[in-house]
């Protein structure tokens, strides 16, 4: 520590904790971060507890690459300047608060956390809508993050590389109505889509799925056959500061396999805000698009594959013919009709609004649901405010059982209201709950 600056060289850290049980949430401001040592040597380490932050007032410069990684939230709130690449590595998000075209040129790498453009004090987030960063393409790897803002978040030029592994996706954040064409998005699989999905995470070589996350009101027309190598998930992150994602346009192609695979991010997206219908369609003829929320489990950490997880929110009917899936850790929410084949689900699956029916197409059969260990099943009466008792129940055939295999039934009314839905029984098995 030279003065009010922080100048390193090699590997160094600093560690910032509170001294009082109740003092937490506080920044602790440097004017200046300098980082030199030999190449590949020079390790920038911020560390700490109690959810305090560092915030670099000034330049951060660097004689050689940057490698930084902060376990606690930091803001570069000065231009970032140096000879070689900006590697943010780990940890968790790190602010970039400022435009820094005049600053490196060596692109940037961010591996493990999201880096955000935007500021954090205290416990008060901004996102910056001009900020950049330096000249030089951006390598998105597995398990990193990046949101763009607005377009003047974008370097002239640059391409935003994303990639993924086995048990991570990468992401790619929208929190402005942005085309792919104008990010200058590249991703894994331009070589093709692969040859089968149903060992895709067994057998890929170069895995080219990733998570697009929609933190905005969307309005472009996307095709998921075009993400990567058709694999890609369509998700929400929200865009830090609390909004979620809605896609609005009047068509969304499926992936791979005439597949939609949606739900990933871990917040909530949106269909149907402006009263589109029927987005999630067999866009060819002859063939049934399928939908699969959230994304499998990994085989290497025995858990859902990270930032797989999401929500979807159906406002409006979709007929596509194919069959859904819901994996665990995520959740369909549908407030219209269905035209699926069937739906099985190890996460949750609600029904709600004044429109959500089992029914198929909202006048046929009840649609053949499976539930799997872990699983949930809601009958959902609060989401769209006090529904009369008309809309509160039908939601379910009469004469169709329902099995629960260590799965829950959950009928969630309202005070105001009297809520009925008759079923032909119901199969407990294991230990199932109804509540």
């Amino acid at each position: 520590m030279t003065s009010s600056d922080f100048v390193m060289t090699g590997a160094s850290r600093m560690n910032v904790d509170r001294l009082l049980g109740n003092n937490s949430n506080k920044t602790v401001v440097l004017n200046s971060l300098q980082s030199g040592g030999t190449l590949g040597g020079a390790y920038v380490y911020f560390t700490g507890g109690n959810s305090d932050s560092f915030w670099i007032e000034g330049a951060t410069t660097f004689v050689r690459d940057l490698l930084l990684q902060n376990d606690n939230i930091a803001t570069l709130n000065g231009v970032i300047s140096g000879s070689g690449t900006f590697v943010k590595r780990f940890g968790t998000t790190t602010f970039v608060n400022a435009d820094n075209t005049s600053g490196y040129n060596g692109g940037t790498i961010i591996s493990g956390a999201a880096l955000l453009f935007g500021s954090f004090e205290g416990n008060q987030l901004t996102l910056n809508d001009t900020a950049k960063l330096g000249k030089g393409h951006v390598i998105v790897n597995a398990n990193g993050q990046i949101q763009f803002n607005s377009a003047s978040n974008l370097q002239v030029g640059q391409n935003v590389y994303v990639s993924s592994n086995l048990d991570n996706y990468g992401v790619l954040r929208l929190a402005a109505d942005l085309t792919l064409d104008q990010v200058r998005f590249r991703a894994g699989g331009v070589g093709g889509i692969q040859a089968t999905a149903t060992d895709y995470y067994l057998t890929s070589a170069n895995p080219g799925n990733g998570v697009l996350a929609l933190n905005t009101v969307y309005n472009q027309a996307l095709d998921m056959r075009a993400l990567g190598d058709g694999m890609w998930f369509l998700g929400s992150t929200n865009n830090a500061v609390g909004a979620n994602g809605s896609y609005e346009a009047a068509t969304l192609k499926p992936g791979f396999n005439d597949t939609y695979r949606l739900g990933a991010g871990s917040a909530t997206l949106f269909f149907g805000t402006a009263g589109a219908s029927n987005v999630i369609t067999d866009v060819d003829a002859g063939k049934a698009s399928s939908l699969v929320i959230g994304a499998p489990m990994s085989l290497q950490n025995n858990n859902v594959i990270g930032n797989g997880s999401g929500n979807i929110i159906f406002l409006t009917s979709q007929n596509y013919t194919g069959g859904t899936v819901i994996n665990r850790g995520s959740t369909l929410d549908f407030r219209g009709t269905l035209n699926t084949s069937s739906i099985e689900t190890y996460g949750g699956l609600n029904v709600a609004g004044e429109a959500g029916t089992f029914l198929l197409g909202g006048s046929g059969s009840n649609i053949p649901v499976t539930l799997r260990p872990g699983s949930t099943l809601r009958f959902d009466n609060t989401s769209a405010g006090v529904l009369p008792s008309t809309a509160t129940q039908g939601r379910w055939e009469d004469s169709a059982a329902i099995t629960l295999d260590n799965a829950t039934l959950r009928l969630q009314g309202n005070a105001a209201v009297d809520v009925v839905e008759t079923v032909a029984g119901i199969d407990a098995k294991g230990g199932s709950f109804i509540e």
